[in-house]
């Protein structure tokens, strides 16, 4: 394939995406959707989840309130990207019946696992996270004497 035309198809890759991506964006505006609108509608504790069982999971949380807005989810669970598939795949097969449903990827959360992967054999950012816990721990210990305080 020649360079022009493998610009040409970058280009043409490149601005669906960026519509498909505008698409989703304008449909999330039109909801007038905030992070604090959001809430957790089930939770489900499993040993192996097929992409069917998530779908059907799915099913029967819609029977009890309905169909959602959107469903956020990452695309791989705790580095198990088999987990993760299945995930995604359940949550596809759910939106075939469901096509209005959004499907969004849980980017923070995906991020934070990169972060916390490339510097978990840091020390220094290692010794920054025990300093967090300990100066954590004190003030959980100085609201607890303060709340005790007054109630003795």
């Amino acid at each position: 394939m020649s360079l022009s035309r493998q610009a040409r198809y970058f280009r043409k890759t490149r601005d669906n995406w960026k519509n498909k991506a505008q698409d989703k964006q304008d449909k999330l505006r039109a909801n007038d959707q905030k992070i604090r609108d959001g809430e957790i509608l089930g939770i489900e504790v499993t040993e192996s989840a097929t992409g069917e069982r998530i779908e059907k999971t799915l099913e029967q949380l819609t029977q009890k309130v309905g169909i959602p807005r959107q469903i956020v989810a990452e695309q791989r669970s705790c580095g198990y990207a088999s987990r993760g598939s299945n995930l995604k795949k359940g949550i596809e097969l759910y939106q075939e019946k469901y096509p209005e449903v959004i499907y969004t990827y849980d980017v923070t959360h995906g991020m934070s696992n990169l972060l916390k992967k490339e510097l978990e054999s840091d020390r220094e950012y290692q010794n920054f996270l025990s300093d967090c816990h300990q100066y954590i721990n004190v003030f959980r210990l100085a609201v607890l004497s303060k709340t005790f305080g007054r109630c003795f």
